[in-house]
């Protein structure tokens, strides 16, 4: 099946599909982990140049690639987010055509044009490329674990929160000013759609069916079919993400992102008044877990991050959201934190 999307020149679905993908493809490398490219590798027909498995996304591993790759036509990554954000900058950098295989659909990094790399702890979004194929082949991807795929329903369940805070900042008027963009209903009003039929398909997403990976595959399609035209995604980015930042920051280490941001869309649709039982039971039925204890962050953590989210929003000039308007403090995120039993 093939549609052109913003950013994704082909994309095609289907059980076993990677051998016959990769079959014509003339010189390739390939940027993998040690995990999804054992699994991948008894389906490619043609041994790559060189096979890059990386630990991370640290600036020092990606110029170490950069350094090391032969010249090919052709660069792959396999993989989640992390491996396929170095295999999108190695071809942006070199000049080749890239082709995504998506390992797991945790992230939405295999139809986004910027890799996110790591500079120390801070993540900066650079490059910027588009793929000529992405490759989804469900028994591939239902080879990883539960929790890794339906945490990419995360960035699609932020709409909720993240459009809400977009017309906070647009009813704040000048206390938003340069920290917003001109208020767009229509966005808004194609995020909710997107949304509402992703909603409507949790039960296949949770129970991770051909059909739910292709929801959430084409519910992150339909995101940057909205977003990319924009020039930004604040209807999918808001309040719910910057606590993820800021989470990140207070413990000192990574998260699943789709665990984290699950986490805040709880906690900010509650401070919203955004209908917080009705998203939670969505959250829920898929499946993703959204605890503290899934990202390994302590209760006093996650008070903390609330309780010093706008000093933070402020410090990196985010997007104006409920998070100006709410002033929590400790002891209000406390009694958040405890009225959502978290």
């Amino acid at each position: 099946m093939t549609r052109q999307h913003e950013n994704v020149k082909r994309i095609e679905y289907g059980e076993g599909i990677l051998r016959d993908a990769l079959a014509g493809v003339s010189s390739y490398v390939v940027v993998s982990m040690e995990v999804p490219w054992s699994l991948a590798r008894p389906q490619v027909a043609k041994e790559p140049e060189q096979v890059f498995l990386i630990p991370n996304v640290q600036e020092t591993t990606v110029e170490k690639v950069i350094a090391e790759a032969p010249e090919t036509e052709w660069v792959v990554g396999i993989g989640g987010g992390q491996a396929i954000d170095v295999a999108k900058y190695l071809a942006f950098r070199r000049g080749a055509k890239l082709i995504n295989v998506p390992t797991i659909v945790s992230t939405n990094a295999y139809v986004t044009p910027l890799s996110g790399i790591r500079r120390g702890d801070r993540v900066d979004y650079i490059g910027g490329i588009a793929p000529e194929l992405v490759v989804v082949d469900y028994s591939l991807i239902r080879t990883a674990p539960k929790c890794l795929n339906v945490a990419g329903a995360g960035d699609v369940l932020s709409m909720h929160t993240a459009s809400f805070d977009w017309e906070i900042a647009a009813r704040a008027g000048e206390k938003a000013k340069g920290r917003t963009y001109e208020f767009n209903p229509e966005a808004v009003k194609t995020a909710r759609a997107i949304l509402a039929e992703f909603i409507a398909g949790a039960e296949e997403i949770g129970k991770v069916t051909n059909e739910g990976i292709k929801l959430i595959v084409d519910s992150y399609l339909r995101i940057n079919d909205l977003c990319l035209p924009l020039g930004h995604f604040r209807p999918e980015e808001g309040s719910e993400h910057f606590f993820a930042y800021n989470a990140e920051h207070v413990a000192k280490h990574e998260f699943l992102h789709g665990a984290i941001v699950g986490l805040g869309i709880v906690l900010m649709s509650a401070v919203q008044g955004n209908d917080p039982k009705g998203i939670r039971k969505v959250l829920d039925t898929i499946g993703l877990d959204y605890s503290p204890a899934a990202s390994q962050l302590t209760r006093e953590q996650v008070i903390t991050s609330l309780a010093t989210a706008k000093e933070y929003a402020l410090s990196r000039n985010l997007w104006y959201s409920v998070i100006d308007e709410a002033n929590l403090t400790e002891a209000s995120a406390t009694a958040l934190v405890n009225d959502l039993g978290l």
